[in-house]
């Protein structure tokens, strides 16, 4: 199969024409433009370099982008592509085939469900310095948490002499 290479002015359509994916497809056609592949090619490319970006998380370090952030990427490259097609007449039928099963081939990341148990509790240590640095009213709030462990929701609908139903039913 041939190169499918795009011209400029699909490009030039796709930037003016950004839709949802505004700030991604600019990013997207900017790349394209600076290394100016064959479209499959180019698709290759562009997912390399977005497997290859970190962020600096609150503590300085570098990590993986979230699912979230990958998946919106996928969205807007697909968006992008698909567009392109559209709105480029000299793509041929086949050309156009195989650059859509190209983007069929993308997959969404899953992202991560929950937060471990682990990192969601509080040790004593932990809540002992919360309670000491705390104003008093919030180290009361805390102390109250702890002993009772309801969530902050149950403890501030709570009211006084509310006791539980269950306990004076028996």
């Amino acid at each position: 199969m041939g190169k499918v290479v795009v011209k400029s002015s699909p490009l030039e359509v796709l930037r003016d024409a950004a839709g949802p994916y505004a700030p991604q497809v600019r990013a997207f056609v900017e790349y394209l433009k600076g290394v100016e592949p064959d479209l499959r090619e180019g698709i290759a490319a562009y997912l390399e370099d977005l497997k290859g970006r970190r962020r600096t998380d609150r503590s300085g370090r570098k990590v993986s982008y979230s699912p979230a952030w990958w998946n919106q990427q996928m969205k807007a490259l697909k968006w992008s592509v698909r567009y392109m097609l559209d709105y480029a007449p000299t793509l041929t039928i086949p050309e156009r085939w195989a650059v859509e099963q190209e983007l069929k081939k993308l997959r969404r990341r899953s992202p991560k469900v929950g937060i471990a148990k682990a990192d969601r509790v509080p040790t004593l240590e932990e809540l002992k310095t919360l309670e000491e640095k705390a104003d008093p009213r919030l180290s009361l709030m805390i102390r109250f948490l702890e002993a009772t462990s309801c969530r902050v929701s149950e403890m501030l609908h709570a009211e006084v002499g509310q006791g539980s139903s269950r306990a004076t039913d028996h």
